[in-house]
């Protein structure tokens, strides 16, 4: 009796892994379509500012992102020129800033931030890359 008991044991063991397995496997296709759901809203965001940003013209204010990694940050200014690129693109030439000390970014439309969720949603992903970074930098740190 103690034999079957040890094979309905294995089985068990065997049900519950592989039913754990599966749950990680549908945890990641959750995951993926979660990421494919953003891609789509980003590019359904895009086409339904098309004409925002084919209205764009020198004097209009906007919000945008600019900068690389962790040097990004959110900004605004006043179009300098607009043109399209030979990827059909609109790019746009900013000023940020006066006098003195105004700037010119060139930027593509894909960095325009429409409304002030976008904005809050674009610093809240900025501040949150800075401070997993400097949590990895502290991390790092303490190992010396």
């Amino acid at each position: 009796m103690s034999n079957e008991t040890t094979v309905e044991q294995a089985q068990f063991s065997h049900t519950e892994v592989k039913l754990n397995e599966l749950r990680e496997d549908r945890a990641k296709a959750q995951e993926k379509v979660a990421k494919i759901d953003e891609k789509i809203a980003a590019l359904e965001a895009s086409i339904a500012n098309e004409a925002a940003i084919e209205a764009l013209k020198a004097g209009d204010a906007v919000a945008y992102v600019y900068g690389r990694a962790l040097n990004k940050r959110v900004l605004s200014g006043t179009v300098a020129a607009t043109k399209k690129n030979d990827k059909g693109i609109v790019q746009l030439k900013v000023e940020h800033g006066e006098g003195f000390d105004a700037e010119f970014h060139l930027i593509d439309s894909s960095a325009l931030l429409f409304s002030s969720e976008e904005i809050e949603k674009a610093q809240a992903e900025i501040d949150a890359a800075k401070e997993a970074a400097a949590a990895e930098k502290g991390s790092e740190g303490g190992d010396e």
